[in-house]
């Protein structure tokens, strides 16, 4: 499935529910206008090629807003016409699993300027995707970048379909936890944490997305991209992924049952777009066009062309 399907099929079902909740969403969340902006600019994104760096970032900007601004939406509708935060469930599995030992639960007695660096490598997260697709743009190797947006789409509209259906607020947020330890949770760290802790709190519309952790997917999805498109540093892709990972649960962001769940849909995902380039290969499309590392597309196709 192309990019702009998964977008357009997306924004569809953020149509539906929206005007479902229209009665009840506050003046302030985007409506229907803005959502038609974004399905014409996606419509017409999907007639441009991908044959150039500018083409290419014309899907991938494109892909962004949209992706952007159907997070942005869910928050407000899900408390809307969605279920209540199920935290509860999480914590019955979190009890089980760790027996409360482990961070969330049991804040971890570091230092803070530990903390503070896992406050840094959780804000990471936001730009590894962006590092990975640029990365691979500037090299000239268009395909993968597309290779490697359609499968982040995928993890993170999974990620969005169980947000609605499953909504999980988090150890910072829900009822369920201890008032000391989130106490505890927000106090840790220094200055640092505690100007990115308040950032973090100001732009997500979208408290109901801590099951399952989109941070430790789309990490572990970009350090396996990474090192299987053998990039030049992929070894500090890795390391990032690992350190936001640890982060999600030692802030306090997600429960160990969050990152646990998170990698099934890396899985899925990344087993979704091998399926799809086993299908582009029958229409023609050569492994070797999405692995040359830095052979414009045009020039692969016409290395294809001579060895047929």
């Amino acid at each position: 499935m192309s990019i702009e399907r998964l977008n357009l099929g997306a924004l569809a079902i953020v149509v539906a529910l929206h005007a479902a909740a229209r009665s009840r969403l506050p003046p302030s969340v985007s409506g229907e206008a803005w959502f038609a902006v974004l399905l014409m600019a996606t419509i017409l994104a999907a007639r441009v090629a991908w044959r150039t760096r500018v083409e290419a970032w014309t899907h991938l900007i494109t892909a962004t807003v949209v992706l952007v601004s159907v997070y942005e939406s869910l928050g407000p509708i899900i408390a809307a016409i969605g279920p209540a935060p199920r935290d509860r469930w999480i914590l019955a599995a979190e009890a089980t699993l760790t027996r409360g030992r482990w961070p969330p639960l049991t804040p971890a007695p570091l230092p803070s300027w530990i903390i503070d660096v896992f406050s840094v490598a959780y804000i990471v997260y936001f730009a590894l995707p962006v590092v990975l697709l640029a990365a691979l743009v500037r090299r000239g190797r268009i395909l993968d970048a597309r290779a490697a947006m359609r499968t982040l789409l995928a993890a993170y509209y999974i990620h969005y379909a169980l947000y609605v259906v499953m909504p999980v607020v988090g150890p910072m947020r829900a009822a369920e936890v201890p008032s000391a330890v989130q106490l505890h949770l927000v106090a840790q760290g220094g200055g640092l944490s505690r100007h990115l802790r308040r950032g973090i709190g100001a732009l997500e519309r979208t408290p109901q997305d801590a099951f399952p952790s989109a941070h430790t997917s789309i990490a572990v999805l970009v350090a396996l991209f990474a090192r299987r498109l053998r990039l030049r540093g992929h070894v500090l892709f890795s390391i990032a992924a690992a350190a936001i990972v640890c982060s999600t649960f030692v802030l306090g962001y997600h429960y160990v049952v969050d990152v646990l769940a998170a990698f099934p849909i890396a899985w899925l995902a990344w087993r979704a777009n091998a399926l799809e380039m086993v299908r582009l290969r029958r229409f023609g499309i050569s492994a070797r066009q999405t692995s040359r590392e830095d052979a414009p597309p045009v020039a692969a196709c016409r290395d294809e062309a001579r060895q047929r």
